[in-house]
């Protein structure tokens, strides 16, 4: 929305916080569908871990300190906002597309590792009997090339992959134990 830049500059720096601002609109959160009825959002998100929307995420990893900072933080905004004159209009900004399932992209396999910081796609696994699980790739392989493609990240494999139909078989390059492997995945049908 307009004016969202401008608060979350004046509040993060207050915070202490560094931030990385993505405009956009369309993810893989609520915002979404406010977003497509063309209502201001702003999206916060702290970042993924290993256990993120697992079991394994429990109490004792919460950063107690940093979710009170982070309260504090929207705290000011939403007040900024709901004292504002005018409120923020929808603005339309240019969205990466956003990665669901589906489409007519063809089936791979793999399970991103939304914690490990760029320098290519990630994975923590591939689904069974998937093109990926069949090729060989494990958990811990790192994406780094999709047939003629530099991966950087999720967004950059997304796009690969669309660029091919079912049934091919392409090169992808992965890191594994600090090591280039080059393995050949024959694509599956979109699902």
């Amino acid at each position: 929305g307009t004016g969202f830049d401008k608060l979350v500059d004046q509040f993060t720096s207050e915070a202490g916080f560094g931030v990385a601002k993505e405009p956009g609109g369309f993810g893989p959160s609520d915002h979404s569908s406010f977003y497509a009825r063309k209502i201001p959002v702003l999206h916060l998100f702290t970042g993924s871990h290993t256990d993120y929307h697992r079991p394994t995420d429990t109490a004792d990893k919460v950063n107690y300190a940093g979710m009170a900072r982070i309260s504090l933080l929207v705290a000011n905004i939403v007040r900024e906002l709901a004292t504002a004159i005018e409120p923020p209009a929808y603005l339309e900004v240019a969205s990466k597309p956003f990665m669901g399932g589906g489409g007519d992209r063809p089936y791979f396999g793999s399970i991103p590792d939304f914690a490990k910081p760029g320098g290519g796609y990630a994975i923590t696994g591939v689904s069974k009997k998937s093109p990926a699980a069949e090729a060989g790739l494990e958990g811990g392989d790192v994406i780094v090339r999709l047939a003629e493609s530099a991966i950087t990240g999720l967004e950059d494999f997304d796009s690969a992959l669309r660029k091919h139909k079912a049934g091919e078989t392409v090169s992808v390059v992965v890191i594994r134990n600090g090591k280039e492997v080059t393995l050949q995945v024959t694509l599956g049908d979109p699902r």
